[in-house]
């Protein structure tokens, strides 16, 4: 299990980035521990990645959520939807590998993030 710290760190933005995304309703704020620390699996890390991809690539939140609950194939139609000229030309391709790394982890890497090591 993670901190809200070390997910942030995992992903590559920060615990503010991570707060804001509660907020919008992208992120599940997971329970807190007896501590009151929120506590993130690997799950979380995944979901966080797949959030900055797309923000990243200048897509609004608005939208982020409905890609994130899309299905393959709805993905694919609406990254066709989203206005192209406001992106450079290799931008989907840079996402759409991104994305399927980030579904695709090692076991390696999900142990290591669950053990937080």
């Amino acid at each position: 299990m993670l901190t809200i710290s070390q997910l942030a760190s995992y992903a590559g933005v920060t615990v503010r980035a991570v707060r804001h995304y509660h907020a919008k309703g992208l992120l599940p704020e997971p329970e807190r521990d007896h501590s009151g620390y929120r506590r993130y699996d690997a799950s979380a890390v995944v979901a966080l990645i797949r959030i900055r991809t797309l923000a990243d690539a200048g897509v609004p939140l608005s939208r982020v959520r409905e890609l994130l609950a899309a299905d393959a194939d709805e993905f694919a139609g609406a990254v066709e939807d989203i206005d192209r000229p406001a992106a450079s030309p290799g931008i989907w391709a840079a996402i759409m590998i991104q994305l399927s790394r980030s579904m695709s982890m090692s076991p390696c890497s999900k142990s290591s993030l669950q053990s937080g090591k």
